[in-house]
């Protein structure tokens, strides 16, 4: 019996080590066995980082084990360890200024990490260096399909940064004009009120880069009378003095279908005579938005061989924002009576 019951206790101390053991590995008591050599090792997402980006990725002990619970510091500070896996979190931003990058528009950037755990009570430090490359981002471009803005209208961009990819939150700050956000990530409308427009583009509050913009006045419209609906024409005259006269300007084909809310023009200032032979026998001012001008006053007076004169002093583009843009603008028409 006696045999018996020291074969039992035996059993139980051996298993009571085993526990031991096991408790002591988790809480790291125990040295870590079975590997020569620990070393840390940096694992990114990429090697090239976009500027205005964040860096991420992992760095951990390669012959990690569950018994390990490292601290980790980056550069002197304490980065996050995920408990499940021992493996540090590196998540921060990536800049460099302009003058850093190379002709290749990239720029080395080196950092190190300091690994610290347990071994059998006995606290080791590894560190870990690592480099990577900044790469100076990419601004692309798409406008209307015109070489330059326009000055004074709604100038549609699209601005886009595609190596940030999903990390793209873009602002624009505007020198010469002002900005207006699109519906759609990258989209702006860029209104110059100067002939030199620059676009500055930031991403997360991180500068990535300007485009500059040369702006330019639309273009002027061409003049024409017409009457019911038809041009005058110079060599057939008219038979008698109409009703009315309409002012037309014809807007380049282009802008207007590129522009269509910044093209609306009027004829705002100006006079309608019926001249006979060197005198101006009624004058009718043109004043504000005008398309047609009423003749009554005329018609009632008007001779063979009178003409109507009809002179342009300025013509008034409202653009996108019902905003009038006066245009010195001089054209003289005459109409025969014959």
């Amino acid at each position: 019996m006696l045999a018996q019951l020291t074969f039992y206790k035996n059993q139980i101390y051996g298993r009571e080590a085993e526990a031991l053991s096991d408790l002591a590995g988790r809480v790291g008591a125990k040295a870590v066995k079975g590997f020569d050599q620990i070393s840390g090792t940096v694992v990114a997402e990429s090697q090239l980082v976009p500027a205005g980006t964040n860096f991420k990725g992992e760095v951990f002990l390669t012959a990690s084990n569950s018994a390990l619970t490292p601290t980790m510091t980056l550069n002197g500070n304490t980065i996050k360890v995920d408990a499940a896996t021992g493996r540090g979190i590196l998540d921060f931003k990536a800049n460099a200024r302009e003058s850093e990058y190379d002709k290749d528009g990239q720029v080395k950037r080196k950092f190190t990490a300091t690994i610290k755990y347990k071994d059998g009570g006995e606290e080791k430090e590894v560190e870990v260096p690592y480099e990577y490359t900044v790469v100076k981002p990419t601004i692309q471009v798409g406008l209307n399909a015109v070489s330059a803005l326009y000055l004074n209208c709604a100038n549609n961009l699209k601005i886009d940064v595609p190596t940030l990819g999903a990390a793209y939150r873009p602002t624009f700050t505007v020198s010469g004009g002002k900005s207006i956000p699109g519906a759609s990530t990258g989209d702006v409308v860029i209104v110059p009120d100067q002939r030199s427009v620059k676009v500055a583009v930031a991403s997360g509050g991180a500068n990535i880069g300007s485009v500059d913009f040369a702006a330019r006045q639309v273009p002027i419209p061409n003049f024409k009378l017409q009457i019911n609906g038809k041009d005058y024409d110079d060599k057939q005259g008219l038979t008698s003095a109409p009703s009315s006269v309409s002012l037309t300007l014809v807007v380049d084909e282009d802008f207007r279908r590129g522009y269509p809310d910044d093209a609306r023009f009027f004829v705002t200032k100006g006079e309608v005579q019926l001249a006979r032979g060197r005198t101006a026998v009624r004058r009718i001012p043109i004043s504000g938005r005008t398309r047609n001008v009423d003749l009554s006053q005329i018609r009632a007076i008007a001779k063979k061989g009178d003409r109507i004169v009809v002179e342009v002093q300025e013509i008034t583009r409202y653009n996108f924002e019902n905003q009038p843009q006066p245009i010195t603008f001089v054209d003289r028409r005459t109409m025969s009576i014959n």
